[in-house]
């Protein structure tokens, strides 16, 4: 939140009387302290007066009231709005009207009827100015059933259900902010509203991989409060809170299309620095050379092998893993290929897969690569074609498996 600017601070200062309205102040425990005084809380754990007490407050809710932890509330009272209520007049909120003392609180100082005229009783209307009178932030409650430091309240649902108003209604929930009233007479009665930039965090990515036409939903997991724009591998990405505004805690990405590898995931916040996540996330490719694949008919070519190692590698990349230790790393399109090339997949598939928490799908006819592989001959061999070719296994499919997965 933002402090209010000089000529606000200026102008509230300049309607504090001359004379004083009464010959001593009550302030709260906690605002005597932001103004510079030596006032101690003075509650102990179980909410009494003692000597040695620290806490300047107790917020407890009422167990027969029906709250809510969740927003929206539905048909309950928002938890959280009624705990920075309470708050807000542990910090220094009230007026003298609900106490047997006439040494008014801080917030009297800013109650009035109109321009240039100051009201603190209860009578007539009062309202919240820091001016003199002129601009009226909001109407003072006047209700002897609530409290006189409190906002006025309409009828339910209410247009301004603000965090301060004398009584609240099911199913609304607001909160304090820099331009809201509380805001506002959190500064003028001693708090400093400073700017805070909320640290951007990513703690994970799920699923950590997908295809590269994009358009899948990924969560994030961290903290993304104050989050402006998502982008993937320098493309835009479309992003929300996936359980609401209130909840910064995971927010649900659409990935933009991309080519094969892993990319960065970038977070810009409204303000402050950007956060950038190296290799959080693996493009992995749906469509190959020759890609409908045919038992018998197929033929194996250094190109499919050299495809897949590109998605391995994304994939290892993704999981924190440098590029796979391939044998024959200088196998080119058009060379003749071996087993180990398909060995290669498989291992380092494997362990990618696995590191990243996708299942692995067993593959077909696991030990004819060992024989193939002594008898000299590469993947299935069609006598009646002369063609060596894939026998449709799950080594190749698996990296579509994960796609759809996704």
């Amino acid at each position: 939140m933002q402090r209010l600017g000089p000529m606000a601070l200026t102008a509230a200062n300049s309607t504090l009387p001359v004379s004083p309205l009464s010959t001593n102040m009550r302030f709260s425990s906690a605002d005597g302290r932001a103004i510079g005084l030596n006032t101690p809380g003075g509650l102990d754990a179980t909410g009494n007066v003692n000597t040695g007490g620290t806490f300047d407050g107790i917020v407890t809710l009422n167990s027969n009231v029906s709250f809510a932890f969740t927003r929206p509330p539905g048909g309950s009272f928002d938890a959280l709005r009624t705990t920075e209520h309470e708050m807000d007049e542990v910090l220094g909120f009230g007026s003298f009207l609900n106490t047997t003392f006439s040494s008014l609180k801080p917030q009297d100082l800013f109650s009035w009827s109109s321009p240039g005229t100051r009201n603190i009783t209860s009578s007539g209307t009062r309202y919240f100015s820091i001016n003199g009178g002129t601009t009226n932030i909001v109407n003072f409650s006047q209700d002897p059933t609530g409290d006189f430091g409190d906002w006025l309240s309409l009828a339910c649902p209410q247009a301004n259900p603000y965090v301060q108003n004398a009584f609240s209604c099911a199913g609304q929930f607001s909160d304090v902010t820099a331009t809201s009233p509380e805001g506002i007479n959190l500064d003028v009665i001693g708090y400093d509203l400073v700017t805070t930039t909320a640290t951007l965090r990513i703690d994970s990515v799920a699923p950590p991989a997908g295809r590269t036409s994009g358009g899948q939903q990924i969560k994030l997991t961290g903290e993304f409060a104050g989050l402006s724009t998502v982008t993937m591998g320098g493309s835009s990405a479309s992003w929300f809170y996936t359980n609401g505004s209130s909840d910064t805690s995971m927010i649900t990405v659409t990935t933009p299309a991309h080519a094969v590898g892993a990319v960065n995931i970038v977070l810009t916040p409204t303000s402050g620095s950007t956060l950038t996540k190296t290799n959080a996330f693996a493009y992995l490719p749906t469509v190959f050379t020759d890609n409908t694949i045919m038992v018998g008919q197929t033929t194996a070519k250094a190109q499919h092998i050299l495809e897949l190692r590109q998605a391995v590698d994304a994939m290892r990349a993704v999981a924190g893993l440098s590029g796979a230790p391939w044998n024959d790393p200088a196998l080119a399109a058009g060379n003749t290929i071996r087993a180990v090339h398909i060995t290669d997949l498989r291992t380092f598939l494997d362990d990618a897969a696995t590191r990243l928490g996708f299942s692995t799908s067993p593959y077909t006819d696991p030990g004819r690569l060992a024989e193939f592989n002594r008898e000299g001959i590469t993947f299935l061999f069609d006598r009646t074609t002369n063609k060596f070719s894939y026998d449709g296994g799950g080594w190749r499919e698996i990296l579509v498996e994960l796609c759809q997965q996704s």
